[in-house]
């Protein structure tokens, strides 16, 4: 009996300290988690929050609402079915997807002819394509102007040495030939980045096996080496044109809004060009931010089915 209200007192002074020490571990277990987000990770996650997340949000709550009474409505989404949206979107789409295809195999070309040399001149292209892949906006624009604009440097060559005159019945980079043109030349470099990685990561060992079991080198490419690349071809594809369907700055220093695409036509409400309405301008941005969620989501499902062949 003196054993059992022993262990019984022992058991209930201990309680207190056990709630105690639980107490302290938990504030323990929650800063840990903080405690793992490396320092210079939070002014990063802090820009985020403050330059993405938060605007999001703004964005969200100012499609749902009336311009002027503040009510809430989803008419401001009712606005893509209108001609001039829908048409702007079309055309958003068919350039993005144009300029995706001309400059995503063009630039699956040129990471192949850059991996097959070595030393020092894939060194030097390697920087020269992540160089020109940071040349986009107003500084492509106006470049792209100096060389084939109405009195670029090539339009004046031609026309000096040739009697050749582009303007105005046979070429203007302002037109929709121009912008594809200027679109494929930040794809191109783009693309590289994106799909040398994959190529780069082919096993030597499955050519080898092949060419011991008698089969040529486009029999590999046929039935191994291209089904391969298909899936990362393809996602580095999704993600081309996200980036194409989302540009804004090229075409606007191009064009000045003269052609309609979907970004210019965002960019005409907010600023007040032609009308002022946020909520039609939020409601048609998030609409352009889903279809570009959506390339890049399948980008992701197509990269993860590589990893086991790749790993």
């Amino acid at each position: 009996m003196a054993t059992s209200r022993a262990i019984r007192s022992n058991t209930m002074d201990a309680a207190p300290a056990l709630g105690r020490a639980a107490a302290v571990a938990a504030p323990r277990r929650r800063g840990s988690i903080l405690g793992k987000i490396p320092f210079p990770l939070i002014p990063f996650i802090i820009f985020c929050i403050a330059l993405e997340a938060v605007p999001l949000v703004i964005m969200i709550r100012d499609s749902l609402r009336v311009l002027g009474t503040g009510s809430w409505t989803l008419s401001n989404y009712k606005a893509i079915t209108e001609p001039l949206y829908w048409h702007s979107l079309r055309n958003s789409i068919l350039l993005a997807g144009a300029s995706t295809i001309t400059g995503g195999v063009w630039g699956a070309l040129v990471a192949v002819a850059i991996l097959r040399t070595n030393g020092r001149m894939r060194r030097w292209l390697t920087g020269l394509i992540a160089a020109t892949s940071n040349f986009s906006g107003i500084p492509l624009a106006l470049a792209a102007a100096s060389i084939l604009g109405i009195n670029g440097f090539v339009t004046l060559l031609l026309r000096e040495l040739f009697d050749y005159r582009l303007y105005p019945h046979h070429f203007s980079i302002y037109s929709w030939t121009g912008l594809l043109l200027v679109y494929t030349y930040f794809q191109l470099p783009l693309m590289v980045l994106l799909f040398a990685p994959s190529i780069s990561r082919l096993k030597v060992q499955w050519q080898e096996a092949a060419a011991t079991l008698g089969a040529p080198a486009w029999i590999y490419w046929l039935r191994v080496g291209l089904p391969i690349m298909s899936a990362p071809f393809a996602a580095s594809i999704a993600l081309l044109f996200a980036s194409g369907l989302g540009a804004y700055a090229t075409a606007w220093a191009m064009t000045g809004g003269s052609l309609s695409l979907l970004t210019i036509q965002i960019a005409f409400e907010v600023n007040g060009d032609i009308s002022f309405d946020p909520g039609t301008a939020s409601a048609l941005s998030l609409i352009l931010a889903a279809l570009m969620a959506v390339s890049i989501l399948m980008a992701q499902l197509l990269s993860r089915r590589t990893r086991r062949w790749l790993s």
